[in-house]
């Protein structure tokens, strides 16, 4: 008889490994956990505007826990003390339960707030909760309110959607046009699209630059004479989901949203500035980007 060096299950462990390594480097863009398995056990999860982590740590004293946050590093350490019998005559055969110092590691993403940490341990688990910064939150609502959403895939493109005052404008990402986009802007087109390298991630502002076809479009539909009254950007603001942008890949379906402009000012100069809110969904009705783009005449500037 010969005794095997491997385990039994030798593809079983293989496979387990292979899940804690994709688990390990998937938990989000900018988030890393380090010495997964051990103790505690964490939770990593993040909001709008937060980071939120939780350790699973029972049996501890509050005091003996130290949590740190250093160049975007954050680290949970202490010690727990071993609760074994004190019975001399009991002889111990097994014991699963962790005693002694731990130290659990998390890479956080840039945008979090090392100013603005919370810490709370109840229960048995210690709950850490950091802020991002307000730069990095949203600045507009990227799910717009009150339209028919689930209309997007069979609407008419070029049309105004049933609520009278929304315009659809329907365009397909190609990685062709991304290339030009990017040749445009002085930047190497191979540095984010690549096919044979298997590498295609879009810029932020391509997808924001698809707006300016569908206002033009919308302008069109209405009538508008473009010739005799040009108009012009004058300024913009942009929210995107870069985690969905991270997915697009070539002939991706985008549902391009104009809404009513605004106008306001006090003077005639300002109040023939007009800002119109924008949305760009993808083709299963998650919200890519929202945008505010201000258009003005030309004649205005003058």
């Amino acid at each position: 008889m010969y005794r095997s060096l491997f385990s039994r299950d030798m593809f079983g462990d293989l496979d387990r490994l292979q899940r804690e390594m994709n688990a390990l480097f998937d938990l989000s863009p900018g988030i890393r956990g380090f010495g997964r398995g051990g103790y505690p056990a964490l939770n990593v999860g993040t909001t709008p505007s937060s980071v939120e982590v939780w350790a699973f740590a029972p049996g501890l004293e509050p005091s003996t826990i130290d949590v740190d946050l250093e160049r975007g590093v954050l680290s949970v350490s202490g010690e727990r003390k071993a609760a074994l019998p004190k019975d001399d005559k009991t002889t111990l055969h097994l014991n699963e339960r962790f005693a002694g110092r731990f130290r659990r590691v998390v890479s956080l993403p840039d945008d979090v707030d090392p100013n603005a940490v919370t810490a709370t341990y109840r229960d048995g688990v210690l709950h850490v909760s950091i802020k991002k910064r307000e730069s990095a939150q949203p600045l507009l609502d990227l799910m717009p309110t009150g339209l028919g959403l689930d209309l997007l895939q069979s609407w008419p493109d070029r049309s105004y959607l049933p609520d009278g005052r929304t315009f659809l404008k329907r365009k397909f990402v190609m990685t062709g046009n991304g290339k030009t986009f990017l040749l445009g802007a002085g930047v190497e087109p191979a540095l984010y699209i690549d096919e044979i390298a298997g590498r295609v991630q879009f810029p932020q502002m391509f997808p924001v630059s698809y707006l300016s076809c569908a206002l033009l479009e919308r302008g069109v539909h209405d009538g508008h004479d473009f010739a005799a009254q040009p108009l012009v950007y004058v300024a913009h603001r942009y929210t995107l989901d870069t985690r969905r942008l991270a997915t697009l890949t070539s002939n991706d379906a985008l549902c391009l949203l104009i809404g009513e402009p605004d106008v306001a000012g006090t003077d005639a100069r300002s109040a023939q500035r007009h800002t119109y809110p924008c949305h760009i969904m993808l083709a299963d009705g998650s919200p890519l980007c929202a945008a505010e783009l201000v258009l003005a005449p030309l004649a205005a500037l003058k």
